[in-house]
């Protein structure tokens, strides 16, 4: 009888256990990017603000994980060219995430405080990929990708931003993304 405590207990254990387990990394999975979204839409009411809190929380999202990538082929790019363009992206996403906490802390805004999990993956599956010949090709054109959408998003909020200072501080920042997808683009032509 104490034997079939004993497993039951055991069994119990095990059980609480993997659920706490669970629970905690399901927790840990949460997208930093949307709890701010919801925290700015509880906090703004009025449709501009809510939009340049919305913005401002995609540009620094977007820029958190360019930086990231650009972390990760400073680390592992065989080319020198490749891990220039990666120093030089990752000092300026330093300063436009900079430029932009800036603001949000004057405006009160919530921003993320980690990439959100598709982020993640991309950088997983960067770094993952088997064949480290074809890593600098690959980081190119991935990180070009990411610059190309994140490029379409801040142009279609950029008209309907409604605070003058967002908008001189997102005209500031245009040419510089600009300038990190064209390099981008060009090196992904040297190298194929």
């Amino acid at each position: 009888m104490n034997a079939v405590k004993s497993i039951l207990l055991f069994i119990l254990a095990f059980t609480i256990m993997l659920l706490l387990v669970t629970c905690t990394s399901q927790s840990r999975e949460r997208d930093s990017k949307e709890v701010a979204e919801k925290e700015n839409d509880k906090r703004f009411r009025d449709k501009a603000s809510e939009l340049d809190a919305r913005f401002v929380v995609e540009v620094v999202s977007s820029n958190m994980a360019e930086l990231k990538m650009a972390e990760v082929g400073e680390q592992l790019a065989k080319k020198t060219e490749v891990k220039e363009i990666a120093s030089m992206l990752k000092a300026q996403h330093i300063d436009i995430i900079d430029r932009f906490k800036n603001y949000a802390v004057l405006r009160q805004i919530s921003l993320p405080t980690d990439i959100t999990p598709d982020a993640k993956r991309m950088e997983e599956n960067v770094v993952d990929d088997g064949d480290q010949s074809k890593f600098d090709r690959e980081w190119c054109r991935d990180i070009a990708q990411m610059y190309e959408d994140s490029n379409k998003r801040f142009n279609q909020f950029l008209p309907q931003l409604s605070d003058p200072e967002l908008k001189d501080l997102a005209n500031q920042v245009s040419p510089i993304i600009q300038l990190h997808y064209n390099k981008l683009l060009a090196c992904q032509d040297a190298l194929k």
